[in-house]
């Protein structure tokens, strides 16, 4: 029973109670992003860009079987990783270390919206040394070949 179904009390007494319709509504807290890095930095990411980026980053270094492959990358649980790809979930700081550890500064440029010039740097001469690694092979399968 609502005080709006009986404005008086059972002897005819006004209630003191006021109907629901009376009161005003309490708003709830509007959700504001979670920084993901400190705003003093200049790096500061809201979870969701940050989920969308790394979601987007591992599809397109995996298009098939996302999480099984990032996982054996990372050793993350496979549904830790689904979670990220599924409902747009950011990683924690530590399952980012873990994603670094993996792929090197590639994905913190993926992450950051502004990344600092060193950071650039690093994942150019990451990227080459990687390319250089691959032409070694190459050439090696090359002469081993012939």
């Amino acid at each position: 029973m609502t005080a709006s179904l009986f404005p008086t009390d059972p002897f005819g007494r006004p209630s003191s109670m006021h109907p629901a319709s009376r009161k005003p509504m309490k708003q709830s807290p509007r959700k504001l992003p979670t920084p993901v890095v400190d705003s003093r930095t200049g790096a500061c990411e809201d979870r969701t860009v940050v989920a969308d980026r790394v979601a987007a980053f591992l599809r397109a270094k995996y298009p098939l079987k996302t999480a099984d492959n990032v996982a054996a990358d990372t050793g993350l649980p496979v549904a830790t990783i689904s979670r990220w790809l599924d409902r747009g979930s950011a990683p924690s700081l530590w399952a980012l270390g873990k994603l670094v550890g993996a792929y090197d500064a590639e994905v913190l440029l993926v992450i950051l919206d502004h990344p600092p010039l060193w950071l650039m740097d690093e994942a150019r001469r990451q990227e080459r040394e990687r390319i250089e690694r691959q032409i070694a092979t190459l050439r090696a399968q090359i002469e081993g070949g012939q």
